[in-house]
């Protein structure tokens, strides 16, 4: 029979590799992928330079405006939803709904519940990594020139670098949940009366 611990160490295994491989294929693959299209299309469509310098810095920005946005909802996103304080609330309030008492093995049981948020978040910067990785292709498309395209994948590229920077929070909230170590901090009220 399998202990615990044992269990615990393999999840937390298979979600690190889960993570990194998400990332890997669903993050930097389709970044090659749109890299090679932003490429064709820019061949095939060519630059339009007959369009006037601002009507093309203005398609420029207003696409490029649409990739931040996206960056930003991610990145409020994933910081909603993995939210220490916030999960450990809802640990404890399912806790409490189960009627057992809050203590760290209790805790620990509901590591799950953070697995699923974290994996919840990564599954959705995943999503927009490819949004704004396409934006290139998009560019492109429009006749932007290489130039402007190449800009949008460079901002792709550094939403992936943002994406891999999440993953050592990831691990370390989802350590501390399956150890049970994911706890409310004391209200400031409380703090002050104690």
């Amino acid at each position: 029979m399998m202990k615990s611990a044992d269990k615990t160490e393999i999840k937390l295994r298979v979600s690190r590799q889960g993570l990194r491989r998400r990332w890997l294929v669903w993050g930097l693959l389709p970044l090659v992928v749109c890299l090679a299209l932003t490429l064709a299309v820019d061949a095939v469509e060519a630059a339009d330079f007959s369009i006037k310098p601002q009507q093309l810095e203005s398609n420029f920005q207003a696409i490029f405006a649409i990739s931040a946005m996206l960056f930003l909802i991610a990145f409020t996103i994933d910081g909603h939803w993995t939210n220490q304080q916030r999960l450990a609330r809802r640990i404890v309030r399912l806790i409490e709904r189960d009627g057992r008492r809050v203590k760290a093995d209790t805790l620990a049981d509901y590591a799950p519940v953070v697995f699923n948020s974290v994996a919840g978040s990564s599954r959705a910067l995943t999503v927009v990594g490819v949004a704004i990785a396409f934006s290139a292709v998009v560019a492109a498309g429009m006749g932007l020139g290489i130039y402007y395209a190449l800009l949008m994948l460079a901002l792709a590229a550094e939403y992936q670098l943002f994406v891999l920077s999440r993953h050592p929070y990831y691990m370390e909230i989802m350590e501390g949940a399956s150890a049970g170590r994911l706890v409310l901090e004391a209200d400031e009220n409380e703090k002050k009366g104690s």
